[in-house]
Order: C-alpha cells, then structure tokens, then sequence
C-alpha cells in the first residue's frame, strides 16, 4: 500500500519550469525569419543548452523576436546585444527558459557579454 501511494504522490507532482544559464559560450550563428516561425530570431550556442536545462536539448535558442514571451523591443535589444557578441567574438552568459518554447526552441531573455 505505501508503494502505491508514493507511486501516486510521483504521478501527481506537477513539473514545473525552470530558468537556467549557459555560462561561456560564444554565439556563431544567427538566423532571423520574417515569417515569425521560430520566434522570429534563433542564436546557436556554442555550448549545449541540455546541460542548463535538460527540457532545451538544443544548442539554439529564441529571443522571440515576434513579440510572443517579451516586447519587440526587448528582443531587438537582445538581438543587437547577440550581433554584438558574435562580431566581437565575446563570450556570452544566456538565461534560458524551458517554458517559453517557439518550434521546440528555448527562449532566452537574458543575454550578458564578458
């Protein structure tokens, strides 16, 4: 019986979503859609987003440029900040979300350079 009711507890804990940070890495790809598929705006890592937060298993992420999880505005200052991380070829720390997702991609709403 107690097996069974730690079993139910297991199944009826909510998860929820965190924020992480991928220290160190270097941005060395950016794609921007117009069509406002992948939130507008996708940076590549350097680094593996997975080892921040397992639930954004990809080295890309999404600054949201579409304006869904934060204003245009801030994403464009996100996006020059990454444009000007990767022309100065400046290490990065990003802040990840895993709830916020465009395509499967994680949003990062944080985006500090060394």
């Amino acid at each position: 019986m107690k097996k069974m009711i730690a079993l139910m507890f297991l199944l009826a804990t909510p998860s929820f979503a965190e924020q992480g940070y991928v220290d160190d890495a270097k941005i060395d790809e950016i794609i921007i859609s117009s069509d406002g598929s992948y939130g507008g705006c996708l940076l590549h890592l350097t680094k593996k987003t997975e080892d921040a937060l397992p639930n954004c298993g990809r080295s890309w992420v999404s600054l949201s440029c579409s304006g869904d999880f934060t204003s245009k505005a801030d994403a464009r200052f996100l996006l020059q900040n990454a444009q000007l991380a990767m022309a100065l070829d400046k290490t990065v720390q990003v802040r990840i979300d895993d709830s916020k997702k465009h395509n499967g991609y994680c949003f990062a709403d944080v985006i500090r350079l060394y």
